[in-house]
């Protein structure tokens, strides 16, 4: 394994430690169901396809835990993605902090839940896609499929799940 790629583990790891220590369990189990669909993904090689629950994970985290408790979700489940999936390059200069963006916004906006996930899949793909633009055109073709997929798997996972799982968490 890549020097790299050890390194990549490490901030998720702290973070889900943290999250335990803070006794935010059930984001653990979101967290798991996140890890799990990226070893998958990357197993069958759909990476093009923007599945990923990571997203959804932050930001029921900071609806019901708070901004740090969403922008931790965040920081530990992209670094564990990004070592997953190997990327490297700039990418992940601005993917990792969109995405703690997020989850941290996630703790401050009152707005419906279907909504705010809605909003920051939008927020989070704009971003990517003008920092890919800057600093990676070649890459664009391949980021647009994924951002478009992505927003429309948000809407759906949002729409579908947002309020069932805010109940349990928040009863």
């Amino acid at each position: 394994m890549e020097v790299w790629r050890r390194f990549a583990w490490v901030p998720g790891i702290l973070a889900l430690v943290a999250l335990y220590a803070l006794n935010l369990l059930p984001i653990l189990f979101l967290a798991a169901l996140s890890l799990a669909t990226s070893f998958v993904i990357n197993r069958i090689q759909i990476r093009s396809l923007g599945v990923e629950f990571a997203l959804f994970t932050s930001v029921i985290a900071g609806i019901a835990y708070g901004p740090w408790a969403g922008a931790l979700t965040a920081l530990a489940l992209m670094s564990f993605h990004i070592a997953v999936a190997n990327y490297i390059g700039p990418y992940i200069i601005w993917v990792i902090p969109e995405y703690v963006l997020a989850g941290f916004l996630a703790g401050f906006l009152q707005w419906d839940p279907v909504t705010l996930g809605v909003s920051l899949a939008l927020m989070v793909n704009a971003i990517g896609l003008f920092f890919t633009f800057i600093f990676n055109r070649n890459f664009l073709g391949h980021y647009l499929p994924y951002a478009i997929t992505n927003v429309i798997f948000n809407f759906l996972v949002f729409r579908a799940a947002a309020h069932g799982i805010l109940s349990w968490f928040m009863p």
